[in-house]
């Protein structure tokens, strides 16, 4: 195959992102769909050549993306992708210059992430009354996934070796194998001990596991299972919000800004690189004192009780 064969350098790349940038596997998943697109709309306009493709071939495939009517920020993502791809190839002299480097990200969309209120969360947990060995494990799961903010691939990757039951915290590799450490209380240290000592060992079946969350038969926890629990248990709730693993850290998130945690003591539970990252959390609590005001203010009742009357 050719060099410079557009499938050549696809694989090319995506070994590149493995190997010496050692990205993640979830990052790197993201990078193969957003560039699987590119090379399907390169495929339909029978380009197959790197060197075939130049500053009208992005923008045009640019303007696809928007035709979809893809928000602003997944198309961000498309073009931060192809920066990268021909940032690539040109360091490694695929292409003599770099013609996606000046291409423009569009503004994103400041989105408000999704939360479930304290009444939501009391009725989620309410499901997990059946105690059997599963439900045991899978309310641990949410338990410390409420308590600590964890990603979920943070959740399901954590080792015995990560939990410090007597000195109170967890150790967790977070994003860019950085580490960072996390409180938990007195309660959660009391659940993590009964399901270490008796859940879990049932779980094993006398199999040999490091994994602190696994299904029978020691092997580890899945993203895709822990998904599917959280949506089951949601339906049994009756809580209508699309819900995931995410969603639940967007809880404990709103849950502690609301009761006082400053913004730079969150980023660091979160595992923020940036502050900007956490700030969308202002959003939430904005719109929490918001709503709260037009609850109690009495123009705001007087103004809606003219609209009704009208």
């Amino acid at each position: 195959m050719p060099k410079n064969d557009i499938n050549n350098c696809f694989d090319d790349f995506i070994k590149y992102l493995k190997i010496e940038k050692k990205l993640s596997n979830n990052t790197i998943d993201g990078y193969t769909r957003d560039m699987n697109d590119y090379l399907t709309y390169l495929d339909l306009n029978n380009i197959n050549d790197i060197n075939d493709t130049n500053n009208e071939t992005l923008n045009n495939y640019i303007a696809t993306l928007f035709d979809k009517n893809l928000s602003k920020n997944s198309i961000a993502r498309h073009i931060s992708c192809l920066k990268s791809f021909y940032k690539f190839l040109y360091v490694k002299d695929y292409l003599p210059k770099n013609i996606a480097s000046l291409l423009k990200q569009p503004h994103k969309d400041k989105v408000i992430p999704q939360y479930l209120t304290q009444d939501e969360i009391i009725a989620l947990f309410k499901t997990f009354e059946d105690n059997t060995i599963i439900n045991q494990r899978n309310q641990m799961m949410l338990l410390l996934l409420y308590y600590t903010g964890l990603r979920v691939s943070e959740l399901i990757n954590l080792k015995l070796s990560n939990i410090y039951l007597f000195d109170q915290y967890i150790k967790v590799i977070g994003k860019g194998n950085k580490e960072r450490i996390i409180p938990i209380n007195v309660d959660i240290i009391d659940y993590l001990n009964k399901y270490i000592s008796s859940t879990r060992k049932e779980l094993l079946q006398l199999n040999n596991s490091d994994y602190l969350f696994i299904i029978k038969g020691g092997k580890p926890m899945t993203r895709q299972s822990f998904f599917k629990i959280i949506k089951k248990h949601c339906l049994l709730a009756n809580i209508k919000k699309n819900v995931s693993p995410h969603t639940i850290r967007h809880s404990f998130a709103t849950q502690l800004l609301n009761n006082g945690v400053d913004l730079r003591s969150l980023q660091i539970l979160l595992g923020h690189s940036s502050i900007s990252t956490t700030q969308i959390y202002t959003h939430v609590k904005s719109n929490e004192i918001k709503n709260k005001y037009e609850m109690i203010h009495p123009l705001s009742k007087e103004d809606s009780e003219s609209k009704n009357r009208h």
